[in-house]
């Protein structure tokens, strides 16, 4: 895969949509791209942009990098609301 097709950073302050939109499109393109696991921490801060950098610059791992991302841009349900959006349905 040409990595060129892939141009997309991780916006300055994205909604949780867009948030998961980008990390599923950076998953599929480590994938399609058959990059290495040693190098996957790598392409991931290249695509996460300045603005992240510092959340996952620790990370040794793509797991890691992709945990310490989610706990910035993913909103922590709680079990109230959880609780309530099951009786809504």
């Amino acid at each position: 895969m040409d990595p060129k097709i892939f141009q997309r950073q991780l916006e300055q302050d994205p909604s949780e949509e867009q948030y998961m939109f980008w990390k599923r499109t950076t998953k599929t393109f480590i994938m399609k791209s058959k990059i290495p696991s040693e190098y996957e921490i790598g392409t991931i801060i290249m695509l996460c942009g300045p603005n992240a950098f510092s959340l996952i610059v620790d990370a040794k791992s793509s797991e890691e990098a992709f945990q310490a991302l989610d706990s910035k841009f993913l909103k922590q349900s709680s079990a109230i609301i959880m609780r309530h959006r099951l009786r809504s349905r």
